[in-house]
């Protein structure tokens, strides 16, 4: 195929402390090249180190989420090789699923195969009734190894099997039954004002706060009880000791909305 600019297949757009990231191969429905995964997980490493970010939006160009990884590759290369690019694979899935930041999956259109492991990856999940979510994997000869690792502790075996196995698509409203998605809407108009709520809900929390609660919550999903309630008393202790608990319970006291997104600029 041909080869792809790194910068035009991620696409980041501002909106104050908004960063929309757009998957952009739409000739390919949004499907996750090499460079699409390089390009996103270097993407999210910027945006990470910038604390004029407060939340990230993770959406698809034209009409599509992400189809799942671009098959329209030279499959006779080495194990080798194809063990290198699953490694590539799982950097950018990591990037996402260890980002600091809230992420909400704008999904406007299909998620298949490892583009719905990009769902899972994410915090808050707006689907349109158009899209559909599919596993076609093991129709194709294929195993969604690497997306397993992200969708199995979600949902459970017991579904996974069911999913994996048969490789039957779903809808957004079977997707949201089953507690994989957030809420479902009918249009692209109120998909983004659905997405624009949840928005404005993040922005009332703090970012530190956001982010403690992230990693403590993929913390407790991989220990045992004895580890999580050892780690939520360190969190604990250090969180409530810091200058936003200080400032949060202050504008609490005073009856004042705390402004967190000036006072993240201030930190500075």
């Amino acid at each position: 195929g041909r080869q792809e600019k790194i910068e035009d297949v991620v696409k980041e757009t501002r909106e104050g402390a908004v960063a929309t990231i757009t998957l952009n191969r739409p000739h390919r429905g949004n499907s996750i090249s090499v460079e699409m995964a390089e390009a996103l997980s270097e993407k999210l490493k910027q945006i990470e180190d910038d604390p004029s970010v407060r939340v990230v939006i993770l959406t698809g160009a034209k009409g599509s989420f992400c189809t799942g990884m671009d098959l329209h590759m030279d499959v006779s290369i080495s194990t080798e090789d194809m063990s290198n690019r699953a490694k590539r694979g799982v950097a950018m899935y990591e990037s996402l699923n260890n980002f600091k930041k809230p992420i909400i999956a704008k999904i406007n259109g299909p998620a298949f195969g490892g583009g719905w492991g990009l769902v899972f990856t994410t915090d808050i999940r707006i689907a349109t009734t158009k899209s559909q979510f599919w596993i076609p994997d093991c129709k194709r000869g294929i195993v969604p190894a690497i997306i397993s690792c992200y969708i199995v502790p979600q949902i459970g075996p017991f579904l996974a099997r069911d999913l994996f196995l048969t490789s039957r698509k779903i809808s957004a409203s079977d997707a949201y039954r089953m507690g994989m998605i957030t809420e479902v809407v009918d249009s692209d108009d109120e998909l983004d004002t659905k997405v624009n709520e949840y928005v404005d809900h993040l922005l009332k929390s703090a970012s530190n706060a956001m982010a403690e609660s992230k990693q403590l919550i993929n913390f407790i999903g991989r220990h045992s009880h004895e580890e999580n309630t050892s780690r939520a008393i360190v969190v604990f202790g250090k969180v409530v000791s810091g200058a936003e608990a200080a400032y949060g319970i202050s504008s609490f006291v005073k009856k004042e909305t705390p402004d967190w997104t000036a006072h993240a600029l201030s930190r500075l």
